[in-house]
């Protein structure tokens, strides 16, 4: 018979030891609150695949990521959701490169998603982008969205 002091593992084994522990921690699991989510990081992630969408001209994925009341500034002025569906094609090739993607909680359920879009060589090409993120019924919606060209060699303000 061991003595009651020898340590756990000596007198188990290390086999039925680390069977023990697993039960141990997994015992409540199942009654565990699920892990709460990070807006930012889902805010990211809607913004990737409306970037696909729009990328591939899917009208129908592309309106499900908008919100009724969106909004879209650009140089050729606003858009609405409407306006944006009439009007979206196929782009050929892949994506533009994505630079610098971060993203701002606003509030619990709002997120401000900003980013540089573009050609690495072209400053043509580039755009400042920034998104505009609202969970409304548990769904992520894009509410807003601008698109900037950067000012290129502007004059030095006195």
């Amino acid at each position: 018979m061991m003595n009651p002091s020898t340590p756990l593992l000596r007198r188990c084994g290390i086999g039925t030891f680390l069977s023990m522990i697993a039960a141990l921690s997994s015992a409540g699991a199942a009654d565990a609150a699920p892990p709460k989510s990070d807006p930012a990081t889902e805010a990211i992630a809607m913004e990737n695949k409306i970037l696909k969408a729009v990328n591939a001209g899917d009208k129908e994925a592309l309106a499900a990521f908008l919100a009724d009341d969106f909004i879209q500034m650009h140089s050729r002025g606003r858009e609405s959701k409407a306006d944006i569906l009439k009007t979206i094609t196929i782009t050929e090739g892949p994506l533009p490169k994505i630079y610098d993607m971060k993203a701002q909680l606003l509030a619990p359920d709002v997120v401000n998603v900003t980013y540089r879009m573009g050609g690495e060589e072209m400053e043509a090409d580039v755009q400042w982008l920034s998104s505009v993120w609202v969970r409304r019924d548990g769904r992520w919606l894009n509410v807003f969205s601008q698109h900037s060209s950067p000012i290129s060699a502007a004059p030095a303000v006195p």
